[in-house]
């Protein structure tokens, strides 16, 4: 009884195999032909897809090495899922520099497919970093206005700082900074012209002062 159940399982895997279209052939070559999967694999992978995808539902059933077109699907999204999580773990503590790891990893996150996003790890320590940063930034800059006040020529670098700071900022931060400090290119403009009083003032001074020989 139980050979005759073998045999019976046997002849129907065969009479499977035979009445497989010339088309399914064709996928299972496709698949089988993916190999190792790199970055360069995504227009085979896709090709193979749009194959596999074309097929009736019934020639799909009988695919037989489907799964290893899903394995190379995931391996691929892995890739560059993998990538930007390792971005966003470089970005490391939030400073004044942050902003090119910051929106390199958001636009590396965009460009991914829905499939890819889905298992970016560490997305949810990008968004937090996002809102850290944001934080960070506008106060910042408003530190380094704050510190223009009563500025002195051997602080000239401050302006600097301060209007690079400034330049980092998004329109909607600038409104923040805006709101918080007045005219932000007026303040500047006051700490420059106030830097070159002291300046005239001291050369005033010196020109004035008795020299040795009086």
């Amino acid at each position: 009884m139980k050979k005759s159940i073998l045999l019976i399982i046997i002849v129907t895997m065969l009479l499977l195999t035979a009445c497989k279209s010339a088309e399914v052939k064709v996928v299972e070559q496709q698949i089988s032909s993916i190999g190792s999967v790199t970055e360069e694999s995504d227009i085979l992978i896709q090709d193979v897809r749009r194959a596999y995808d074309n097929l009736s539902n019934k020639d799909k059933r009988r695919i037989s090495n489907y799964s290893v077109l899903e394995r190379a699907e995931l391996e691929f999204n892995a890739i560059f899922s993998g990538k930007v999580d390792k971005m966003i773990e470089a970005i490391g503590p939030i400073n004044d520099d942050s902003k090119v790891a910051i929106d390199l990893a958001r636009s590396e996150y965009d460009k991914l497919t829905k499939a890819q996003k889905s298992i970016v790890n560490n997305f949810g320590n990008l968004i937090a970093i996002e809102k850290e940063y944001e934080e960070y930034i506008v106060s910042r800059s408003i530190e380094t206005l704050d510190a223009l006040k009563d500025i002195s020529p051997e602080d000239a670098e401050d302006i600097e700082l301060a209007e690079n700071i400034y330049d980092k900022l998004t329109a909607e931060q600038k409104i923040r900074v805006s709101k918080e400090k007045g005219d932000v290119a007026l303040l500047i403009q006051k700490a420059k012209v106030q830097i070159v009083e002291i300046l005239i003032k001291r050369i005033a001074y010196r020109r004035d002062e008795p020299s040795m020989d009086d």
